[in-house]
């Protein structure tokens, strides 16, 4: 595929990520003189965000990765915290009710997590975090913040403890069987041979390993499976 033909596709595929994911935004090809400098900007409601240079994920296309598969990796990669923020608010979810909590490693995060309010569960950092999953399979997601949360008048603790009792949360949370998630089977093994080995996530498999925090919903998803595996 030639760079014009690619563009083109490229383009399309991203305005069909943004339609999916539900935001009021388009892509606009741009040419300011020079392959180099061919970009993809995103207008919406007048934020002035970087552009997305298609160049860069031409090369990525060259490499093998099918075009398609830049033009989502390229709308994922657009969203920072500040765009993230921007669709949020452009398509009504930025409020409270689509808060989870989320574990992070503190060793790993150590200078992130002296800039946002967590709690710690054994050795790991609880942050809260706006999450957004959209039909396409673009997700959004925006880390709490000190100033978010003054903005919503709420202190980390209520913020946490409503993500908690938020029944959409709260009914989100499943255990699946290990070799569901991951293709661990050798020929010659069956799934009976398998030791029950199961994963807690939600059901957007997204952001889902704090699901053991919802220690009721633990319980019941226990008694369901009809043994006590906690």
């Amino acid at each position: 595929m030639e760079y014009e033909e690619f563009i083109q596709f490229f383009t399309h595929e991203v305005n069909y990520n943004l339609k999916m994911l539900g935001v009021p935004w388009r892509a606009k090809y741009e040419n300011t003189g020079g392959r180099e400098e061919v970009l993809v900007v995103i207008h919406g409601g007048g934020h002035d965000f970087p552009p997305i240079k298609v160049h860069d994920y031409y090369q990525e296309f060259l490499q093998g990765m099918p075009w398609g598969v830049a033009a989502r990796k390229a709308t994922q990669d657009f969203f920072d915290d500040e765009s993230t923020k921007c669709a949020l608010m452009d398509m009504g979810l930025f409020h409270a009710d689509m808060v989870i909590p989320t574990f992070m490693n503190t060793e790993e995060n150590e200078e992130l997590l002296k800039t946002v309010p967590y709690s710690r569960f054994e050795d790991l950092a609880v942050i809260l975090q706006i999450a957004y999953q959209s039909l396409g399979g673009i997700n959004l997601n925006l880390v709490v913040t000190d100033d978010i949360l003054q903005g919503w008048g709420l202190r980390y603790d209520e913020l946490y403890q409503m993500a908690l009792d938020n029944p959409r949360n709260v009914e989100s949370v499943q255990m699946i069987e290990l070799h569901k998630m991951i293709d661990i089977i050798s020929p010659d093994e069956t799934v009976e041979d398998l030791p029950p080995f199961y994963v807690v996530t939600n059901t957007g498999q997204h952001l889902g390993a704090a699901g053991i925090l919802y220690k009721t919903r633990m319980y019941e998803l226990a008694e369901t499976m009809g043994d006590d595996i906690l």
